[in-house]
């Protein structure tokens, strides 16, 4: 279950690790951290070592993926944190 933090400008969000398959030949775990500001509100996604993989915007549905060869996990991480 996403776990809810305040960043030190007093805004909330959440984040949540998501594992994959040591198997898959995919990173171990992706973190997924939802973030609202600006009327926006969107799922980001990056690996377990900081580095970005995309995001998911929640009002328009639109994926961006920036790591190509994650996309497919990318995918999974984001459709765990939607309904």
């Amino acid at each position: 279950m996403p776990s809810a933090s305040a960043t030190a400008s007093g805004r909330s969000g959440s984040t949540s690790t998501v594992s994959l398959a040591e198997s898959s030949g995919m990173e171990p775990s992706l973190v997924v951290k939802r973030w609202t500001r600006y009327g926006k509100d969107r799922l980001y996604v990056e690996t377990g070592t900081g580095e970005k993989v995309g995001f998911f915007d929640l009002l328009t549905g639109q994926s961006t993926v920036e790591r190509p060869d994650l996309t497919v996990a990318f995918h999974e991480a984001v459709s765990s944190q939607t309904p």
